[in-house]
């Protein structure tokens, strides 16, 4: 009776990835498309219609997802079956998860809407769930972030009615406005995806659960941006500033959660960094004009974060909610079958030969080297996936075998609470290699010359003796990531003061005129924040802001 309360939801999931495989299958061999249309009714000769599209895209995206919702699900039976809400989180959890499967098979830019909008709901009140300040706090601040992108998509709907065609598999460049609307996707996906300069968010979301933040941070919130552009990138080719922005934003954000997990020890939040980096190499691949390659990196980086996420929740319940490295010691000495599991997803998040983000990795290395980047591009995305190597070899050497533990380590386990890292940890090893022979499209062939594979083979060397006599740096510029962090709550300061000053005006224009001064008189400080240079010392952040954004917009022009 127990087992059926708490696990009901992880055994419907169970059989939908059953369900889904089969037409996985079917759908690799066959190759066909089919689109599921439902009527709503028109508007000014415009068809509305909700529409669910079924291809091997989808039903791959989907089977991905659902394997690790339900790892994390019978995860969650454990880690939260102490809960006094523990139903009304799972069903919450449930819905996150339905959210991101509409998302997966719509068809067209209404039904996505759906799935979209649902993710951000549904995310904030997860990321909430605890009643902390530091909870609402993260919670409003990923709210809004993605609500940037929530106005972005709703602005290009403008365009979508205007021609008729909110359908993805309609979709064509009709007029000279379809690069103004190329550009509102891109940058509504990038919110979602935390790309810099929106990355505050990501590690923010630590505030949730530990089942959430596996979800969040492998297969669900983080992708639905990569996933819209490549549906739309599949009946619209990008043109260049689309590419040079992923290439300029996906670089960055990759050495900016590289070098931040630098100056962590929190151990959530250094796997969360780690998730910036690894988005930063998909969205920098999409720069590469190869859609097929970053969503091949999504399926074998979506396997071993999960498994990462579950052995950190695995380690709180051990030491009793301790997340810092410098208390837990070697605290998986204790767990020997929990270090296993622990060295092979930390090992293919640094990419080493044959598991399995190593055939993906591998082929984008192989991508930058045959294509024609600036150097600055190619030298940034080599020197963040050195300081992955770094990160993750000390937290393994942490975690693993230097240290003092003085905290009581005793969990009682059996083997079928084992069963999802046995699950997700054969994924992590053998994902790439199942995913490259079943998928035809990630078949790209790129002939390195011998120095090109000595390069590879000597970053990753350096990167493994680096961390293993890495300490700790602190730098306030890195640990805030570049002063986004800052940044990021100072707008949402900024955003509360100019909603009240909105009210304040459409309340004025029927009041005296001293409300209505008074709300310009607000305006005028608000933007003189902006036009004069600070000269407090408090304000050297913004400084800095300013120079990076500076360098942003310089390296695009010359790009």
């Amino acid at each position: 009776m127990i087992f059926k309360s708490f696990n009901r939801l992880t055994m419907l999931l169970g059989l939908f990835v059953f369900i889904i495989s089969m037409f996985f299958m079917y759908f690799c061999y066959k190759l066909n498309i089919y689109i599921l249309e439902f009527q709503l009714g028109s508007l000014w000769s415009i068809n509305l219609s909700l529409s669910l599209i079924f291809d091997w895209i989808s039903l791959s995206f989907s089977f991905v997802v659902l394997i690790i919702s339900f790892a994390v699900f019978w995860f969650a039976s454990m880690y939260m079956k102490e809960d006094l809400y523990f139903h009304r989180f799972i069903w919450l959890l449930f819905s996150f998860v339905l959210s991101m499967l509409v998302l997966i098979f719509s068809g067209s830019f209404l039904s996505i809407l759906i799935g979209w909008d649902g993710l951000g709901v549904t995310s904030f009140l997860l990321i909430i769930y605890y009643p902390s300040h530091e909870s609402l706090k993260s919670g409003y601040l990923t709210l809004l972030i993605n609500r940037i992108g929530d106005i972005l998509i709703i602005i290009s709907l403008i365009y979508l009615i205007y021609n008729s065609m909110l359908n993805f598999y309609l979709f064509k460049p009709l007029s000279t406005y379809y690069v103004m609307f190329l550009m509102l996707i891109c940058l509504a996906a990038l919110t979602k995806s935390a790309q810099y300069p929106f990355s505050s968010w990501l590690p923010a979301a630590m505030a949730a659960p530990t089942p959430v933040s596996a979800l969040v941070h492998s297969s669900t919130l983080v992708t639905a941006g990569i996933y819209l552009v490549i549906r739309v990138s599949e009946n619209i080719e990008m043109n260049s500033w689309n590419l040079s922005m992923f290439l300029f934003v996906g670089s960055m954000t990759t050495l900016l959660g590289s070098l931040s997990a630098l100056n962590e020890y929190d151990l959530k939040k250094i796997i969360a960094l780690s998730t910036l980096s690894q988005l930063g190499i998909m969205v920098f691949c999409l720069g590469l004009n190869n859609i097929y390659l970053s969503f091949f990196h999504l399926f074998t980086h979506a396997m071993f974060k999960a498994l990462l996420f579950m052995v950190a929740g695995w380690i709180l319940m051990m030491s009793y909610g301790v997340q810092d490295m410098r208390s837990l010691g070697n605290i998986l000495c204790f767990q020997p079958f929990m270090m296993t599991i622990f060295f092979s997803s930390v090992l293919a998040l640094m990419g080493i030969p044959f598991l399995s983000a190593y055939y993906s990795k591998h082929l984008i290395f192989e991508l930058m080297f045959n294509s024609t980047l600036n150097f600055l591009s190619f030298f940034i995305l080599i020197l963040s996936s050195m300081i992955t190597c770094v990160y993750s070899l000390r937290m393994m050497k942490m975690l693993s075998f230097f240290g003092l533990n003085n905290l009581m380590t005793n969990i009682n386990s059996n083997m079928i609470s084992k069963l999802p890292y046995f699950l997700l940890s054969f994924m992590s090893i053998f994902s790439g290699k199942i995913f490259n022979n079943l998928i035809m499209n990630f078949k790209n062939s790129y002939f390195l010359l011998n120095y090109n594979l000595i390069i590879l083979f000597f970053i990753l060397i350096i990167g493994l003796v680096l961390g293993m006599y890495f300490k700790y740096s602190n730098i306030y510029m890195f640990s805030t990531m570049l002063f986004l962090v800052p940044f990021s709550f100072f707008f949402k300061k900024v955003m509360f003061n100019v909603s009240k000053t909105q009210k304040m005006l459409d309340y004025g224009i029927l009041e005296p005129s001293n409300i209505l001064s008074e709300a310009f008189f607000k305006m005028s400080n608000f933007l003189s924040f902006f036009i004069i240079w600070p000269k407090s010392s408090n304000f050297i952040w913004a400084r800095l802001m300013i120079i990076v954004c500076s360098l942003f917009i310089f390296w695009w022009l010359m790009y």
